[in-house]
C-alpha cells in the first residue's frame, strides 16, 4: 500500500499546484489506461468552469487534505518504517491473519466464562482458555511418563515466577486505569471551568453594554 499513499501525496501535490487538474479530470491516481466513463459518471464528474475564487478554495482544501494525508500515512510514506520494511518486520507481519475473526472468538470465549463462572479471575480464564485452545491435554498425553513427569515438574517450579509476573501485570494494569480515570477527571473539570469562565465573561459583557 506504501505506493499507493506516496502516489495519493504525489496527486495532492500537483493539485495543490494546479487545481486546473481536479477540475478537468486531467489526473488520476492510478497509473494505466482509463475505462470510459458512463453517462451518470460523465454529468457528476465533467468539467467544471474555474475562477479565482473556486481556485483558491481548492487549493486550500488539497493543502490540508494533503497534510492530513501526510500525517495519517506517515509509516508508509517515504522514511517512514514500512515504506521498505525490513526482512524481520516483512517476516512477522507474514502471520498476521487477514482479518480479526481470531481475535472476536477470543473475546467471545472470554465473555462466556465471565458469565459463567463470575468469580473468576482474568488470569484463570486466560490459562483455561489457553489449555483448550492450544490442546495442551491432547499434547501431554502423547508424552512419554517420564517427559509427563519432567513437564509437570517444570510447570510447578515455575509457577511462582508465574504468579509473580500476572501480579505485577494486573498491578500494572491498575495503576494504567488509574492514571486513565484521574487524567479524564482532570480534563472534564478543566472543561467545566472554561465554559463557567466563558458563562462569566459573557455576564461581564452584558453588564458592561448595560443589558
Amino acid at each position: 500500500m506504501g505506493n499507493v499513499y506516496n502516489r495519493l501525496i504525489d496527486v495532492l501535490k500537483c493539485c495543490e499546484e494546479n487545481p486546473y487538474f481536479m477540475l478537468k479530470n486531467d489526473i488520476s491516481l492510478f497509473f494505466g489506461p482509463s475505462t470510459q466513463l458512463s453517462d451518470v459518471s460523465t454529468s457528476l464528474f465533467g468539467e467544471s468552469l474555474l475562477d479565482s475564487q473556486t481556485e483558491a478554495v481548492l487549493a486550500k482544501l488539497v493543502v490540508v487534505l494533503r497534510c492530513k494525508c501526510e500525517l495519517f500515512f506517515k509509516d508508509f510514506l517515504k522514511h517512514g518504517k514500512y515504506h521498505e520494511p525490513s526482512n524481520n518486520i516483512i517476516k512477522k507481519s507474514a502471520s498476521c491473519p487477514p482479518n480479526n475473526i481470531c481475535l472476536e472468538r477470543l473475546m467471545a470465549k472470554v465473555n462466556s466464562k465471565f458469565k459463567s463462572a463470575l468469580n473468576c479471575n482474568i488470569n484463570s480464564i486466560e490459562n483455561t482458555i489457553m489449555y483448550s485452545g492450544n490442546k495442551t491435554g491432547a499434547w501431554l498425553e502423547k508424552k512419554s511418563s517420564d517427559d509427563k513427569k519432567n513437564i509437570i515438574s517444570e510447570a510447578r517450579k515455575s509457577n511462582g515466577s508465574n504468579i509473580k509476573i500476572m501480579k505485577e501485570r494486573k498491578s500494572n494494569l491498575f495503576k494504567s486505569h488509574v492514571a486513565t480515570i484521574r487524567q479524564r477527571k482532570e480534563q472534564q473539570k478543566k472543561k467545566l471551568e472554561k465554559r463557567s469562565k466563558h458563562k462569566q465573561d459573557i455576564l461581564e459583557q452584558m453588564r458592561d453594554i448595560g443589558i
